[in-house]
């Protein structure tokens, strides 16, 4: 395998550079489409959860492992590969990058039922990135759309908001509505009646206290596992939010021990893109870690 090719300038300015380094080196790898340079963009310890958009809804496998993660890559190139990614939005952390990105990408085999052609398209995706010191950790991605859809012009049009809020990004308010309602769910320790019954949930939480990985497939498991990863913390709040017409995104923050009289309380971050359909959570994808 080649060795991880970034640890460039942005290295120098802290761990946020070097979270931000590993993550623009991989982009530049998918770019080139050898899946041993794309590898070498990826951390040793790699967890890859691979939410698929279908037409029946989210499919959720999930690849931990560099032989897993190598033969996701393979296999991704037999439908197609990435020319082009241009950011729409940017977070960076000092242990992850998160994009939301228009990918433009070139058809290379069948692609659900859309046979194999040579053609170009482009997919609206949120990508969330934990880093490692040695590469990315993971490429959690999530697209609006199913890409076979998008290949047959199977996607409605944007529709236009009429109103008296017409000047107002109507569904980026609901959906930071949904996100408050998610974190009082939370705190409470009940979040059932905001995911749907389909609910897809990957989470992987690292660090000093137990590693917990979590895979669900249903609203029930994605509710109990929700509220377990913040059972017991005396604050929970969030550090950043972005709402879009299609997913939230969160940065949660939990505090735990404090009421306890512990000197050294534990602090839980947790970073997590939400799918929204018909005003309820339909996915959550994340990561986390422990201090």
């Amino acid at each position: 395998m080649l060795e991880y090719a970034g640890k460039g300038w942005l290295a120098e300015i802290g761990r946020r550079g070097v979270a931000l380094d590993a993550v623009r080196a991989h982009i530049a790898a998918e770019v080139d489409t050898r899946t041993e340079v794309i590898m070498s963009t990826v951390s040793a310890d790699p967890w890859f959860p691979l939410p698929e958009r279908t037409a029946q809804g989210l499919e959720l496998t999930v690849a931990e492992g560099t032989p897993d993660v190598t033969t996701y890559y393979d296999n991704r190139s037999d439908g197609y590969v990435v020319l082009a990614s241009n950011q729409l939005k940017q977070v960076v952390a000092d242990w992850y990058v998160f994009n939301e990105s228009a990918a433009t990408l070139r058809q290379t085999g069948p692609i659900g039922d859309v046979e194999a052609a040579e053609v170009e398209f482009v997919v609206n995706s949120a990508v969330l990135f934990p880093t490692a010191p040695d590469g990315i950790r993971g490429e959690i991605a999530v697209t609006r759309y199913p890409f076979a859809d998008v290949l047959q012009g199977r996607v409605p049009p944007r529709a236009a908001t009429t109103g008296p809020l017409a000047h107002l990004p109507v569904a980026e308010l609901e959906h930071s509505k949904l996100l408050d309602s998610l974190l009082d769910g939370l705190r409470a320790g009940d979040v059932r009646k905001l995911l749907t019954a389909d609910h897809s949930l990957a989470v992987r939480i690292d660090g000093t206290h137990e590693p917990e990985r979590y895979e669900c497939h249903g609203g029930a498991t994605s509710a109990s596992a929700l509220a377990s990863m913040f059972a017991g913390a005396d604050d929970l709040t969030l550090l950043g939010r972005i709402a879009s017409e299609w997913y939230v995104f969160g940065e949660y923050l939990a505090r735990f021990n404090t009421s306890a009289g512990d000197q050294n309380p534990r602090v839980r971050r947790v970073v997590a893109v939400h799918l929204v359909r018909d005003g309820r959570l339909e996915g959550t994808f994340g990561y986390g870690t422990d201090e």
